[in-house]
Order: structure tokens, then sequence, then C-alpha cells
């Protein structure tokens, strides 16, 4: 049996969490690659292969293991890649030729919809909103706020999905859409 496979094994009868992380560990780099060439869009694939991760382990259970971990992976992953794909709306700008200058109507909306996403991100518990703060707003890699929080990569992860996931709702909530 391989150390994956035990790994693996691990993670599924005994929901071990370290072993869960080892495994994100030597796929993470792979997965994102794989899903950034459906989306080519590296922050659509990152967030794809954290559903993707999420989703695994919260199904976990379910693997049988009739095809390897990695296969497994790469169709939830192609699944989530659909999914986002089928949610994007084409919109096709015309051609400019001089750069413009937003009008102040379009500068008033943008401020007035950045407030409304701080408002959001403020009403989430404080471990997630602090790390989807370093992460989203400060640009900080998972593994530069791991080095700072003593949290693991993947808690990091889980907790930045969680948030993305909670203002998505509120979004909805709020938008009745």
């Amino acid at each position: 049996m391989t150390e994956e496979q035990q790994l693996l094994l691990r993670v599924v009868l005994e929901s071990d969490r370290k072993s869960f992380e080892t495994l994100v560990e030597l796929h993470q780099a792979g997965a994102v690659a794989f899903a950034e060439n459906i989306l080519h869009d590296h922050f659509s694939a990152e967030e794809a292969v954290q559903d993707a991760f999420a989703e695994f382990y919260f199904r976990r259970s379910q693997f049988r293991g009739q095809s390897s971990f990695k296969t497994y992976l790469y169709a939830i992953i192609r699944h989530k890649c659909a999914d986002r794909l089928r949610k994007r709306h084409p919109t096709a700008a015309p051609l400019e030729t001089e750069p413009t200058v937003p009008s102040p109507e379009d500068d008033w909306e943008m401020r007035e919809s950045c407030e409304e996403a701080f408002a959001l991100m403020r009403t989430l518990p404080e471990q997630q909103l602090h790390m989807l703060w370093q992460h989203a707003v400060q640009g900080l890699s998972y593994r530069e706020i791991a080095t700072q929080t003593g949290h693991s990569e993947v808690q990091i992860r889980v907790n930045v999905h969680r948030a993305r996931k909670a203002m998505r709702r509120m979004r909805r909530e709020q938008y009745g859409s």
C-alpha cells in the first residue's frame, strides 16, 4: 500500500485531519493548474479547488476507492469548474481606444458596493474575517497567514472558503437573488 493510500484510508476511516492536510499539500499545485487550465483564471481555479477539497472532506465517507484519489478529486474539480463556467455571464464590451474615467455615479456605486461588502465582512466570525482580510485584501498567501497565525494552511483555506460562502449567501439574501 502506498503512502498516499495509507493517508487516504486514515482520512476516510478515521477523519484524520493531519492526513487530509498532507493530501491537500501533495495535490494542491497540480489541482490548481488543472482547474486553471479549464477556467483560465487563477483566482477562480483556487476557489474551485478549495470547494473540491472541502466537498471531498465533508463527503469522505462516500469514497469507495474504485479509482485513485487523484482521479476522484479531479472529477470533483471538473464539476466545480463546470458549475463556475455555467454561472459566468459573457459580457462583450465594445473596444475602446482610450481609457475611460469613471463617472461620479459609477464612482459612488463602487464606493457604496465596497462599503456594503465591508459591512457584510464585519458580520463574519472573527477568525474567518481575519483570515479572509489577510488573504483577499492584504494579498497574503495561505502559507504566509499560517506562519503569522500558527494555524495550518488547510484550516486557513477552510476559513477563507467558509467566509466567502457566507458572504455570497448574505448577498443573495440581501438582494433576493
